[in-house]
């Protein structure tokens, strides 16, 4: 009960610091695809560019609706050698709904409690692993297909862009007066579409994958477009 509450105005408490930084010290754009509604099993699934992504994410889809509906406080894979290197990044890093996750290597532990999780409420996940350091975005590997084949979500493809100047990549240092761009695509609902029988091999997870981030691409190429234009 107390970890709930602790986890609940930690949240709410990020949710409007971030809310004034994305909108009102920066300039965020959001496209949203009218299609776009939220409910359990939902998995954003985005691009990476920096360490507060998936904040944005959050307020640009679920705050402050999540202070109302508790479910649809969103989990994350977090890596443990930088969100749980401190006891006190630790402990921020599970009050905000992170799940450690080793880097550079799949942890079947941390994706089978993030499974868990997803099938009652929501998820983000950053296929690519590690943030982009020029903005484009890299190859991403068959982890998310196997969590999109065990749980059968429907999966919302997310391209963000602007963040790399919004916030520093070499340490957590946010600035202000950038551009922010993020843009939310139709939804993919696996629940629906026809899946393979029996488990899942790597080459069918890695298809799920590329399906999922061939999405991403045209949406993150579709918003620069537009942004160089303007």
């Amino acid at each position: 009960m107390a970890w709930a509450v602790a986890s609940y105005l930690l949240l709410g408490g990020s949710g409007v610091f971030f809310w004034i930084y994305f909108h009102v010290l920066n300039r965020t754009t959001i496209v949203r695809h009218p299609e776009v509604t939220i409910r359990r099993n939902t998995l954003f699934v985005s691009n990476h560019q920096s360490s507060v992504d998936s904040f944005l994410i959050a307020v640009a889809t679920l705050f402050p609706r999540f202070l109302r509906h508790p479910w649809m406080q969103p989990w994350n894979l977090a890596t443990t050698d930088h969100f749980f290197r401190t006891p006190l990044r630790s402990w921020l890093s599970r009050r905000l709904r992170c799940i450690p996750a080793r880097a550079g290597g799949a942890d079947g532990w941390a994706l089978r409690r993030f499974m868990n999780e997803l099938v009652q409420g929501v998820g983000m996940f950053f296929p690519e692993g590690k943030r982009s350091t020029d903005g484009a975005i890299q190859q991403a590997g068959p982890g998310l297909g196997v969590l999109v084949l065990a749980t059968r979500p429907r999966v919302i493809p997310v391209a963000i862009d602007g963040m790399r100047e919004a916030v520093r990549f070499d340490r957590f240092g946010l600035r202000c007066c950038r551009r922010i761009e993020i843009t939310l695509g139709e939804p993919i609902d696996f629940a629906s579409k026809p899946m393979p029988v029996g488990p899942p091999d790597r080459d069918q997870a890695q298809r799920v994958t590329d399906e999922i981030m061939a999405e991403v691409r045209r949406l993150y190429g579709e918003g620069r477009a537009l942004r160089v234009g303007a």
